[in-house]
């Protein structure tokens, strides 16, 4: 990522007095950039929607779960806005799945090959 884009998008959150606008303008700046498609921020809470999370059966403890607070991306394929957090997958389980172990475990995971690893993502296509 370039330093002059993380520098635009510090003083653009440097202006917000919301935690929610900060949250969305970090996404937004991340997922703009050049070769990225996804930028998620994701903040751990209190389970609160375990009878109709899709990932409950996968889910190990629910009494705490990834909320996901800021997203912003599109999709090459289908042309789907991916900046909602409303969707199926607003809750993710600790340590399940990519998203969950790097929750879990603080280490960052970087995606160089997503067909290489199509097991673990909820929706592949």
């Amino acid at each position: 990522m370039n330093p002059d884009s993380l520098q635009a998008i510090a003083l653009s959150v440097a202006e917000e007095r919301s935690v929610d606008e900060v949250l969305r303008r970090i996404a937004e700046g991340v997922g703009s950039q050049s070769g990225i498609a996804l930028a998620r921020v994701w903040l751990v809470a209190p389970g609160d929607i375990c009878e109709t999370c899709p990932m409950r059966a996968e889910c190990p403890d629910q009494t705490r779960c990834l909320h996901l607070a800021a997203s912003h991306g599109t999709s090459l394929k289908s042309g789907e806005d991916w900046s909602l957090t409303s969707g199926a997958f607003r809750r993710f389980p600790m340590g399940v799945r990519k998203v969950g172990r790097v929750a879990a475990s603080g280490q960052p995971v970087l995606i160089k090959n997503v067909a290489e690893d199509m097991e673990e993502f909820a929706r592949p296509q």
